[in-house]
């Protein structure tokens, strides 16, 4: 199966640099666990989005590319807002988090040729990573036919799924709930959303 990883903290507590080096360390770490293709989001604050790069490489060999280095930069120069804010009436002085997540692949699906298919996945506005095969995604697809596929891999249909539920107000925590009710697939599934 696949690795997964990924680092959050509260930037005030800890040094961007370190939190980077950190986030390298665990990437190569999770490499045992597939190096068909890698990816890594990261959370811009700033920027009020987040930034997914990945391609069909192992997460050794994108760490060394030169769009890694330009995604490195671009994490370690995020400007941060250092003003104090007001919150119900208090002025609180704001803290900034780090969130990123990787994921180092063994492909099961999806040609990882294709860095649609190769994660992490984004879909419909959500940014998320899965380790594990979904084997009724085929039935999902078809019992959810408002649902657009535009992807090989099984995860999209996770993330549609998620999707559906908010629009139909549900909380994150219930539309994750219930996506994932609905998911079969083997025993060590796991999935982050970012």
């Amino acid at each position: 199966m696949c690795g997964i990883f990924g680092v959050i903290a509260k930037e005030n507590k800890y040094n961007k640099n370190d939190l980077v080096k950190l986030l390298e360390a665990v990437a190569q770490l999770s490499q045992v666990r597939g190096k068909d293709s890698s990816g890594l989001a990261n959370r811009f604050e700033t920027k009020k989005q987040i930034d997914v790069l990945k391609g069909p490489v192992s997460i050794d060999e994108l760490l060394k590319t030169q769009e890694y280095k330009k995604f490195k930069t671009e994490i370690l120069s995020e400007v941060k807002d250092e003003e104090n804010v007001k919150v119900k009436g208090e002025v609180k002085n704001r803290s900034s988090i780090f969130a990123a997540l990787g994921h180092a692949r063994l492909v099961t699906n999806g040609s990882q040729l294709e860095d649609v298919n190769n994660q992490p996945v984004v879909k419909d506005g959500i940014v998320g990573i899965h380790n594990g095969i979904i084997v009724n995604e085929v039935e999902l697809w078809e019992k959810h036919s408002d649902l657009k596929r535009d992807y090989e891999i099984d995860t999209e249909i996770l993330y549609a799924l998620i999707r559906k539920f908010l629009r139909q107000g549900n909380s994150t925590t219930k539309s994750c709930a219930l996506a994932n009710s609905q998911i079969f697939g083997n025993k060590y599934k796991k999935t982050c959303i970012l």
